[in-house]
């Protein structure tokens, strides 16, 4: 770090921030849309995948322009430098789709759940099942975590209509659009509209909520710049301080204050890529993380009631033309939280707890009297409220997990969202009267029914592919009633009548027996890919491993012949490279220019950085323990190929690329 940038961030402080007209803040938005695509080209072509250009680029800008008077009229009171330049920001960096989100924690899944939920609270699942898809092999089809065991309904229903959201727009995915599905319309008619109003405004509520907290984080960030700043103004503007006799900063000093306004900006943009992560966790592993109590209270206390409800709100508000979807970094934000919240998220323990980071020092007392009592905390805005109480399976935690999680991970059971669904008509008992011992009777005696009545639903889903439905296989007809009708027409044959029957039930039960087995097929079939996909993957880096351990036993290695390759390299996959010494990295660069490169010292890297990646390479003889973990969780994690250098020679290196580059 030179001088040449504290002049920068001198003249980033000082330039005038003027965004008063229409033309000025779309050229704002324009060119933070431009810049984060030019930085994403960088990682090789990102840039459409995360809505940085193309079409829902267009819907992303509108998006933001259109709540910027909201954003100024919330915060405006903040000390930020500049609210225009904080939101845009905020929103335009978004490191995660609700595509992925829904690949990876199956969105789908939870709107559906929510619907069903819906339908047998109101007594109106009956009327649902006209609309509803039975055909097995179609809903078998939709990608939904397999082996879902809820209490209320069976895996077909949840399928069922899960297949019917992906498919409500003629489409494949979550986020497709097209023509509007007529049947899901008249399923979406079966709820109360005011149910799917409320979803729509809790989204909103929480969204703004956490753009909210961002704008409390760039504020707290600006303001701890910005002491930094007027420092290194004070060394090179003539100031009273300097006309005293105060002696101006050092070369190292100037540099020193610029690398620490640096790693502030960097720390700042990190905690907003993950910033559902930070919401997620308790105070005392937010505070670590964070590294600063102040910044970990402005993220303290985020709170999701219903994560279903949410999962369908999106759904919603993605087909109604809403702009808060299109508000990305702070609606992927909360879908992500929510998603946390479900009973089939994956869960892992990416960091170190005990870590250190490098790149943020715990504020001073004198810091920490600023902030808490000063200027910076005026009007109290980094009060929180209190935490509500946290009683239920869903939000209940043990190290890291929900009680929910944890049951599904044991069992493969998914519990109810409300786990006492008559808690309020027990409290009224006893308000009137009741002992407690009684009142808990009752509610568990209606609890026990309440969640037992799910197996006729499934029957009546698949009458259209065990019954028949409209001609049965005897000639008789079937009303939907579940009576058959006799034909008239058909002379009465006592005998024949029998060996009808008989055949009508033999093959009832091959064709339940059949779809049984495609259930277990397809199930079966996920898990045995996945652990061939794991386990070929296991086998390519042990044999990377042996080999590394193979030369460092041989007195010198052997030189590998008859490559064919021209440097530098032009890769096919999308690569990323960590560890390595700096002359290694220097020169490998030049052999491997279009890898993506990862400071060693970088310990809190995005997960996006692998996850968008082919292939990963780890130099091992130069990596820090707390990277090497982080790198080995995420691969582990998405299913990254990860892959080892053998040598300590950057040309073999490169040559090591190239060869399973090609393959």
């Amino acid at each position: 770090m030179d001088s040449d940038k504290a002049r920068e961030l001198l003249d980033d402080m000082l330039a005038a921030k003027d965004y008063s007209s229409d033309v000025q803040l779309k050229k704002l938005v324009n060119d933070t849309f431009r810049n984060g695509a030019e930085a994403f080209d960088r990682i090789r072509g990102f840039a459409s995948n995360y809505g940085l250009r193309g079409s829902v680029a267009k819907k992303r800008k509108n998006a933001i322009l259109n709540n910027m008077d909201r954003a100024r009229k919330e915060f405006g009171r903040l000390p930020v430098n500049s609210i225009e330049e904080s939101f845009t920001e905020f929103e335009t960096y978004s490191f995660e789709t609700y595509m992925y989100i829904d690949e990876m924690c199956s969105i789908v899944a939870g709107a559906a759940i929510w619907i069903l939920d819906q339908l047998k609270k109101s007594g109106r699942m009956h009327e649902a099942f006209d609309y509803m898809p039975s055909e097995s092999g179609e809903i078998y089809a939709v990608d939904i975590p397999f082996g879902i065991e809820h209490p209320a309904y069976e895996l077909e229903l949840i399928l069922s209509v899960s297949l019917m959201i992906v498919t409500r727009n003629s489409g494949r995915c979550l986020t497709d659009t097209g023509k509007r599905d007529e049947n899901f319309d008249r399923l979406l008619g079966l709820i109360d509209k005011e149910k799917l109003d409320h979803a729509c405004r809790v989204f909103e509520e929480k969204q703004w909520d956490i753009i909210g907290r961002a704008m409390r984080l760039a504020a707290f960030f600006d303001e701890e710049e910005n002491k930094i700043l007027r420092k290194l103004r004070n060394n090179y503007e003539v100031s009273p301080l300097m006309a005293s006799g105060e002696p101006p900063l050092s070369r190292e000093e100037t540099d020193d204050l610029a690398e620490r306004a640096d790693n502030l900006r960097r720390k700042h943009r990190w905690i907003e890529h993950e910033m559902a992560d930070y919401l997620y966790m308790p105070r005392k592993e937010l505070v670590k993380a964070v590294g600063n109590r102040y910044a970990a209270d402005i993220l303290q206390g985020f709170t999701v009631d219903d994560p279903y409800e949410l999962c369908m709100a999106l759904v919603l508000l993605l087909d109604n033309g809403s702009d808060a979807p299109w508000l990305m970094n702070s609606g992927t934000t909360l879908m992500l939280y929510a998603a946390e919240m479900l009973p089939w998220y994956p869960y892992y323990e990416d960091e170190d707890p005990d870590a250190e980071d490098d790149n943020f020092e715990e504020d001073d007392t004198e810091g920490e009297e600023v902030f808490a009592g000063g200027h910076f905390n005026r009007n109290d805005w980094i009060s929180q409220p209190e935490e509500p109480e946290l009683i239920d399976a869903y939000h209940t935690r043990f190290g890291g997990e929900n009680i929910a999680q944890i049951v599904y991970r044991l069992s493969g059971g998914v519990l109810p969202f409300r786990m006492h669904p008559f808690a309020k008509e027990r409290r009224e008992m006893i308000e009137q009267g009741m002992d407690e011992y009684t009142a808990d009777k009752i509610e568990g005696m209606s609890e026990l029914f309440y969640f037992r009545d799910f197996r006729s639903g499934a029957v009546n889903l698949r009458r259209n592919w065990l019954n028949g439905f409209d001609v049965d296989d005897d000639g008789t007809e079937d009303d939907g009633s579940g009576q058959e009708t006799e034909d008239m027409s058909a002379e009465p044959d006592a005998d024949a009548a029998a060996e009808l029957e008989k055949a009508r039930k033999e093959i009832k039960n091959l064709r339940r027996a059949l779809s049984e087995a495609n259930r277990e097929a397809n199930s079966q079939k996920a898990k045995y890919e996945k652990e061939l996909k794991t386990l070929r993957q296991e086998h390519r880096e042990l044999a990377d491993l042996r080999e590394i351990v193979f030369n460092k036993e041989r007195s010198e290695p052997e030189e590998k012949t008859g490559s064919q390759i021209t440097f530098p390299y032009e890769l096919k996959k999308r690569t990323i490279i960590f560890g390595g010494h700096d002359s290694f990295l220097k020169t490998l660069k030049k052999l491997i220019p279009d890898a993506k490169y990862v400071d060693p010292g970088n310990y809190t890297f995005s997960p996006e950085i692998i996850r968008n990646a082919d292939v990963v390479w780890v130099q091992n003889n130069c990596i820090s323990h707390t990277q090497y973990g982080r790198v080995l969780d995420i691969t582990r994690r998405y299913g990254i190929q990860l892959r080892y250098f053998t040598y300590a020679s950057a040309e073999k290196s490169a040559e090591q690329i190239a060869e399973a580059d090609r393959k």
